[in-house]
This record gives structure tokens, sequence and C-alpha cells, in this order.
């Protein structure tokens, strides 16, 4: 997914792959059946006109990460896993800073300019929605194929 915005150009890649989770809700009905979602990792890349970029590698927490039981308080939905800057090409030689490790103020700082550009909450949510129903369509046709090549003679 690409836009523009301003002067810069804001990508974000992901892949559904390995990344769904069954989700266990308060049912009344032991009926009901626990949901899959998928909570892919992204990267954000935003590049400048010079061709200066920044990679943003970021994951979901897990809904209980997420959820501390502080309403009063606005949880990320998703964190920052490690980010680089770079003209043009990243290369085996660049530099990636760990957001374990990075200074907590440059952390927020990167968060900041992330809400900025709208990858935010209402971003991540509208992402889950599309990768859940892009992983489950995949899915299907897996098992399409699957079945067809079983049934080969």
């Amino acid at each position: 997914m690409t836009r523009s915005e301003g002067n810069e150009t804001i990508t974000v890649e992901f892949n559904v792959n390995n990344a769904t989770d069954l989700v266990e809700e308060d049912y009344k009905s032991e009926e009901a059946m626990p949901q899959m979602i998928c909570r892919p990792p992204f990267i954000v890349e935003i590049r400048k006109p010079s061709g200066k970029k920044i990679r943003i590698s970021c994951q979901f927490l897990s809904e209980y990460e997420a959820d501390d039981g502080d309403e009063s308080e606005v949880r990320d939905k998703f964190e920052i896993v490690n980010f680089s800057v770079y003209q043009k090409e990243i290369s085996p030689a660049t530099y990636v800073c760990s957001g374990e490790t990075m200074d907590g103020e440059m952390y927020e700082k990167l968060m900041d300019m992330l809400d900025e550009r709208k990858i935010d909450n209402e971003f991540a949510n509208e992402l889950i929605n599309l990768s859940t129903g892009y992983e489950h369509k995949e899915y299907i046709k897996f098992l399409s194929e699957l079945k067809s090549f079983v049934d080969e003679k």
C-alpha cells in the first residue's frame, strides 16, 4: 500500500503468512467458535524527495499486551521492532536500531511520527480487518489447491 502525503511517499508492506492468531472472546454460547484473526508484522517506509528513507518494522501486540485494563489510557496496538535510515536502497551494511534498546524518548518520537502520518490504532484495526479477510480468502484457495493435488492420479 502506497500513498503520497505532502512531499513524502509512505509505503506499508505486510505478509499474512504465519500471522494468524486464535482469539477467544467471552461467548454466552458454548457452540460459538473462536475466531481466527490476522495480525501481520508490517513495515512502514517513508521516502523524502531526496531519496532518503526511514524504514520502521512494526509488530502487533497481543490483545493481552495491548489491554492492561486501564481504560483511561489509550494503548498502542503495535510496537516498533526496529528501524533504519538510508539513502535510496537498504544494504546489509545499513545500521538497524532495535526498538528494545533505543532511548524511550526516541521511541515515542518515532511513534508520534507514525501517528502524524495516520499509522495509528485506526490504521492498525483496518490492517487487521484487511489482512484477516485476505488471509481467509487465500486459505480457502490453498485448501482447494491442496484438494486438487491430493485428488490428482
